[in-house]
């Protein structure tokens, strides 16, 4: 919104009030909405509040237990997803390990370029990581795999990410996109064990530099089949491309252990 020179915002809660039996009154009112949303906005002042997901595709997943302030660690196996997707193209990074407590899933580091353009993933990955990409292993969105008729070889976009980023053939690994409900599926049966008492099953995001992608798991929604709704690109719920950077990474590490789990 533009101002006119003659206004201003000024910017307050109900808390600020002198009136003492109005603010006790109206907040009264307030908690008692049933919508979180409107009670973080209208009583707590926060715009940037999301409204609840009526179908949400992890429909497990807890703010309070899986966003938590893990970091990049340099002796950690690193992976990098991707998804290729025109605006954003979106890339996240992890933590996949294994140790005395349990298998650790653990989102570190997002970002996104405003075009698909190859050579900025590449320059964004050697700014971020260039040191550690020696260890890294790349995985996402297997249209990625498709030849490229613009390059002089029709290289693939993961092999121009291979050749751009000096990395084997062995730290490429791609299947094929899953479904949207097997990978709800998978996803939310992670979630899950990660709430069990004695769980030895940890996946945690950091907020922090992961906000888009912590904002996906928390928002993104499904239609009546379980698909994932993307038919509004202005509607950041509708989008999903830092979700879908967490399926592919969750179908290539968790799926595995998941179906030893179940057998």
């Amino acid at each position: 919104v533009q101002l006119k020179p003659y206004q201003s915002v000024v910017r307050a809660l109900v808390t600020d009030n002198p009136d003492e039996n109005f603010v006790a009154i109206y907040r009264q009112q307030l908690e008692r909405m049933r919508s979180e949303y409107d009670m973080q906005r209208l009583l707590y002042g926060d715009w940037e509040a999301m409204p609840e997901a009526k179908n949400p595709f992890a429909h497990q997943y807890d703010k309070l237990l899986h966003e938590k302030p893990v970091k990049f660690d340099p002796f950690k196996q690193l992976y990098i997803s991707i998804d290729f997707n025109l605006n954003p193209f979106a890339v996240t990074f992890w933590h996949f390990y294994q140790d005395a407590r349990g298998y650790n899933f653990e989102g570190v580091d997002e970002a996104e370029i405003a075009q698909r353009s190859i050579p900025a993933m590449i320059d964004l990955n050697k700014m971020k990581y260039g040191p550690y990409l020696h260890q890294v292993i790349l995985t996402g969105d297997a249209m990625g795999k498709a030849r490229n008729i613009s390059e002089k070889d029709n290289a693939s976009h993961y092999l121009q990410l291979q050749r751009g980023l000096g990395l084997s053939t062995h730290q490429i690994k791609v299947s094929s996109n899953p479904s949207h409900e097997n990978s709800r599926s998978d996803v939310n049966d992670l979630l899950w064990q990660t709430k069990q008492p004695n769980t030895r099953y940890f996946f945690s995001m950091n907020p922090d530099t992961m906000p888009n992608t912590c904002r996906d798991f928390r928002n993104v929604q499904c239609d009546a089949t379980g698909a994932i709704m993307k038919g509004n690109r202005k509607d950041l719920n509708q989008r999903g491309d830092f979700c879908d950077c967490g399926r592919y990474f969750l179908h290539l590490t968790a799926r595995p252990i998941l179906l030893r789990l179940r057998r």
